[in-house]
């Protein structure tokens, strides 16, 4: 009965039988001889001995059985032990979660079990190693599989597994036994296994241990290596974990200390590596971890890599989560992490016409309407994938379940795979994810969401987005572009109603992140992939910028000139927003997609709206900050805070705004059209100051030197001395007449009437003989003129376009005049122009316009004179009149049809006034109009047809004055006094204390000839001022004493215009270079319209 209990001793032993009952006092040796004089020869598998009645039994069969080959449960232990030693070694390759953890006997003698364990501690004759003064079994280390003990060290045996230890999980754990490994590795972690045994085998005699030990691991270590059954040639090199505590702990106690460092696994190319797509190559490689992977595939974890020495198997991803690892050379996600948790979508078919969709067999629909799903991706992948290549690897399948109506997202992702070229396989990965849709997940309304500009160009880095969100609030999504170059734009209304975000990038955005109220992302839009457009062209630009409008006009290498496309299609309009919601919030905030009117929107009025800008900054951003303001005529409100006029004469920094962004505009347009460089051709009035001059070119080469490396656009701006690209309004007007419109320049005088000034220039023979400019326009001769009644003006301007106008100022009602006549006038004066014939209050105002263009012909008629007289001009003969500019169109007011041509009643009282002007014959010269106002400037500038000489030789700008006048100024210390004659030059210097006008000789007789003309050609066209205002009478006829004609019939008139010159000749004071040009005769003329017009404007009865 006992041997069923109790294995038998050998023969041979030396232990003899104690009698029964009694207890014989043995040394701690007698353990040990028993244990060496056991038999175990029982019959059948043997699991396990641990009969000896010790708590160090199990380590001590374990020593037993691996030393002695004969014993009955040698093969299970060395398996068994193997089987350990392979966990330790594979430790960090496989990833297996095995702990250590350190225990101190001598620490727990204070306890009786401690103190037990203490007690009955082998003696270490048999150990591997030794420890100064302390048995090596007091400290030992217990081995941790998922938490649960499963083994400990041993210092005659390095390990040793516990019987009932729970390996779950691990390969060679098979029957609730661990067992040998070989048959459950790879071929490469065999490889790894042998140089780590080799390693050990070669380290462990370091450590001082028994020779009987040493011998018997030695021995079991190299029959480990022989059962691998590996050649040694050619295999890689050892590599052991860096990791000192990989285990938990270090483990440092001897030779066990081997047992520390695992192996690690040689890196090897990632089998879970994104193929991107062929453009995405800048990016850091993206590294797909998918727990499941491994069954897809049917690929053991261990064979598969994820990233340098980390397998699937290897790899916890908690520590990449928790920052215990770091990846710093790739980026990773977890593959249930490219979804989100819920669909969102917008409860309407097609609300994304500007993006690009997944296709679906069958229709996506929600409660029986066709809805548009947002995708339900992580935005990582577009750093991969261009937005087409990602569809085609998405797949949506609506379904039905209990659960209600879904969406079943596929998306098929490209991997690096297993094997090489043609041998490579199990290249992609196939996720699935079901969504249901819910109502709370419905998008009610669609904001406006555009792109500008809707193209691609190589160095091309400057990119707009506008969101609005139509005033929905929640009941719509929120947007977020990746990489804006600056923090997003936001803002509220000022009316309080809708949300806005402007954004600023560098490349052409491939998707959109939507977001609800709360920030969260819920889901993406794919933007299309428009072709790189291959630049190799030059554009000449020519660049009129005016007063009230402004034109461009361009020329390409092979092509002819042409006007600017402006509505060009640029901007990507991604979500199918109202029309009367996006219109207006684009031409408030943004780009408008159609600059107005769109079937001829140039010129553009010269409007800059600096709505929602940062006002602090010294230099006003493009589109952000500063932009062209389109204005819709029967909405225009100028007097809103935000709105800027006078861009061309006031504030630098508002007029440069305008400019950057018309040059941003340009260059997009350019750059659509495979343009590379772009060169600025720019006109300026002659009435431009010295100071003027400078800023307004320094203004052009900032703005070229800030867009360039933006744009990759290599831009040329003229010098300051380039009187081909950079020249003044008057000659390039003249190549544009001579060039385009075929007219000559023999004996020629060019004027271009614009908002604010007009140009003049003389032309002999293709030779210039003067250019000046003058203050005196259209804004002049008819806007300012009808403000001054503003209950009239809006009754006439609502001919053209209705309207509550709602402007005080005169500036805004000039500005809200110049709006309705650049949109209206052609067909006010094609279809209403001949029902004012009957009008006397209108044909008054007619008369006050044609005074003002008939006193700009006096003015010439007087240049013509000084000109001859100085032996400048060589023919005693007027000249043929060719006019053109924005304000030339007042010319067909004029017209009782509507309509002037060169046999109009009032050319021939223009070639009358510039006879007497000059006193030369009048020879009924022509007043030529240009085909094409506004255009001509902006033409000329790119045209070289013809050269036009004179303009370096010939500069002279300053006006002729026209009048007699006095100035005094200062200028070193000097004080000046001067009187000049009519026929000088307006030249001021130093600083001006005083400028006085003290007659007006020739605009008084201007006035007279005006009338007499009109009565000596019969002109029935052009009505004469009422006696009221006006009663001819030659100006010499008063100065005659004792005689009735001695009366000035005039001098309430004239007393007005002098109280109203007086006042404006206040304001010529100070830096004669900071003070434009205003020329004495001009001036006059100015105020005897300003007060005609206010006359005018007294009469007026509703």
């Amino acid at each position: 009965m006992a041997d069923l209990l109790l294995s038998k001793l050998k023969e041979d032993t030396t232990i003899t039988r104690g009698q029964p009952g009694k207890w014989d006092s043995k040394g701690d040796v007698a353990f040990r001889d028993v244990a060496d004089s056991l038999d175990y020869q029982a019959p059948g598998a043997m699991k396990s001995v641990s009969s000896v009645p010790t708590m160090w039994a199990r380590p001590l069969i374990t020593e037993m059985a691996l030393y002695d080959t004969k014993h009955p449960i040698h093969k299970v232990m060395v398996d068994q032990w193997r089987g350990m030693i392979a966990a330790i070694a594979l430790a960090e390759v496989e990833g297996f979660d095995l702990k250590a953890q350190f225990l101190d006997l001598s620490q727990y003698r204070y306890q009786p079990f401690g103190d037990a364990l203490y007690q009955l501690m082998p003696e270490p004759v048999n150990a591997l190693y030794t420890r100064d003064n302390k048995n090596p079994w007091e400290e030992i280390y217990v081995f941790l599989w998922k938490g649960k003990p499963v083994g400990m060290s041993s210092p005659s045996t390095l390990v040793c597994p516990s019987e009932e230890g729970n390996w779950n999980g691990l390969r060679w754990y098979q029957n609730g036994m661990l067992v040998s490994p070989e048959p459950y590795l790879n071929q490469e972690s065999k490889e790894l296994l042998w140089r780590w045994l080799e390693n050990l085998q070669a380290q462990i005699v370091n450590y001082q241990g028994s020779p009987t030990a040493l011998n018997s691991m030695i021995r079991l270590i190299t029959q480990f290596r022989n059962d691998l059954q590996l050649d040694e040639q050619g295999l890689n090199p050892l590599q052991l974990s860096s990791n000192p505590t990989y285990f938990g702990e270090p483990i440092n106690r001897g030779a066990l200390i081997l047992l520390n460092q695992p192996l690690k696994i040689p890196p090897k190319p990632s089998n879970v590596r994104v193929i991107p797509s062929a453009v995405k190559t800048a990016q850091k490689p993206l590294i797909i971890i998918d727990q499941n992977i491994s069954e897809y595939w049917g690929v053991a974890p261990q064979n598969i890599w994820i990233h340098r020495d980390k397998t699937l198997a290897s790899l916890n991803i908690n520590d990449l989560k928790n920052g215990t690892l770091v990846w710093d050379d790739v980026n990773w996600i977890a593959s249930q992490d490219l979804f989100l948790e819920e669909l969102a979508f917008v409860d309407l078919e097609g609300a994304f016409p500007g993006a690009i969709t997944p296709k679906s067999q069958l229709p996506i629909t929600f409660n029986g309407n066709k809805i548009s799903p947002l995708l339900p991706l992580n935005e990582i992948l577009l750093d991969y994938f261009t937005p087409e290549d990602l569809l085609k690897n998405i797949e949506l399948e609506p379904f039905v379940n209990v659960n209600g109506q879904g969406i079943r997202l596929t998306l098929t992702i490209p991997l690096s795979g297993i094997g090489e070229g043609n041998q490579r396989q199990f290249n992609s990965l196939r996720l699935q994810k079901d969504y249901i849709l819910k109502e709370e997940n419905a998008i009610k309304y669609v904001p406006v969401l555009t792109v500008w500009p809707n193209f691609r160009a190589k160095n091309w880095k400057n990119y707009y987005t506008f969101y609005y969100d139509g005033d929905y609030g929640d009941e719509t999504f929120q947007v977020y572009f990746p990489n804006p170059t600056q923090q997003p734009r936001s803002f509220k209304d000022p009316n309080g109603t809708g949300a806005y975000q402007l954004s600023t990038l560098e490349e052409m955005p491939t998707h959109v992140i939507c977001k609800n109220s709360y920030g969260h992302d819920i889901g993406l839009i794919l933007l299309p992939t428009v072709p790189e457009i291959n630049s190799r062209g030059t554009w000449r630009v020519g660049v009129d910028f005016g007063t009230s409008f402004t034109n461009v006009y361009v020329r390409g290498d092979n092509t002819g000139d042409s006007l600017l496309d402006i509505n060009r299609d640029l901007q990507l309009n991604v979500t199918e927003s109202p029309l009367g919601t996006r219109l207006p919030a684009l031409i408030e905030n943004f780009i408008p997609d159609t600059f107005l009117p769109s079937e001829d929107p140039l010129p553009l009025c010269t409007v800059l709206t600096t709505k929602n800008s940062d006002r602090n900054v010294d230099e006003l951003q493009p589109i952000l900050d500063g932009r062209i303001y389109i204005p819709d005529p029967a909405e225009f409100d100028p007097n809103k805070q935000w709105i800027r006029l006078d861009l061309k004469w006031s504030n630098i920094k508002d007029s440069k705004a305008f400019l950057r962004h018309l040059a941003l505009h340009i260059s997009a347009i350019a750059a659509s059209e495979g343009m590379d460089a772009i060169q600025w051709c720019v006109s300026y009035p002659s009435a431009f100051s010295y100071i003027n001059k400078m800023t307004f070119h320094r203004n052009w080469q900032d703005i070229a030197t800030e867009l360039q490396p933006k744009t990759g656009i290599d831009y040329s701006t003229p010098q300051i001395d380039d009187n081909q690209r950079f020249c003044t309004e008057s000659v390039a007007l003249a190549q544009y007449f001579n060039d385009k419109e075929r007219h000559p320049l023999v004996r020629t005088t060019c004027i271009d009437i614009g908002g604010g000034t007009s140009d003049i220039s003389i032309w002999e023979n293709r030779r210039i003989v003067y250019q000046c400019s003058v203050l005196l326009a259209g804004r002049n001769i008819f806007s300012e003129v009808l403000a001054q009644n503003p209950r009239y003006a809006e009754k006439l301007m609502q001919e053209f376009i209705s309207g509550n106008w709602g402007s005080t100022s005169e500036m805004s009602i000039m500005t809200k005049i110049d709006v309705c006549l650049r949109h209206k006038a052609q067909e006010w004066l094609n279809n209403k122009r001949v029902y004012k014939n009957e009008d006397p209050y209108f044909q008054r105002l007619i008369t006050i316009t044609a005074i003002g263009v008939a006193g700009l012909y006096y003015y010439v008629g007087l240049i013509l004179k000084t000109l001859h007289q100085e032996g400048k001009y060589s023919q005693a003969q007027i000249t043929p009149v060719y006019v053109g500019g924005n304000a030339s169109r007042f010319f067909h007011w004029l017209s009782p049809t509507g309509k002037y041509d060169r046999n109009a009643d009032f050319n021939k009282l223009l070639s009358y006034i510039l006879s007497k002007a000059s006193e030369f014959n009048d020879t009924q010269e022509q007043t030529v109009l240009s085909e094409r106002p506004k255009h001509e400037v902006a033409c000329g500038l790119v045209l070289n047809g013809a050269e036009l000489t004179g303009l370096t030789d010939n500069t002279e700008i300053d006006p002729i004055a026209g009048e007699k006048y006095y100035v005094e100024y200062q200028d070193d210390d000097q004080i000046f006094k001067q009187e000049k004659d009519w026929q000088s030059r307006l030249h001021l210097e130093g600083t001006i204390t005083k400028f006085d006008i003290p007659e007006l000789t020739h605009l008084e007789k201007f006035l007279y000839e005006f009338h007499a003309g009109l009565q000596s050609l019969k002109i029935q066209t052009i009505q004469p001022l009422p006696k009221s205002d006006y009663k001819p009478q030659k100006p010499n006829e008063s100065n005659g004493e004792n005689s009735e004609e001695s009366e000035d019939k005039n001098a309430q008139l004239w007393k007005e215009v002098k109280y109203h010159l007086e006042n404006e000749l206040l304001d010529i004071k100070g830096d004669a270079k900071m003070i434009r040009e205003k020329t004495p005769f001009i001036m006059g003329l100015k105020s005897l319209l300003h007060v005609l017009g206010r006359r005018w404007a007294d009469a007026y009865r509703d």
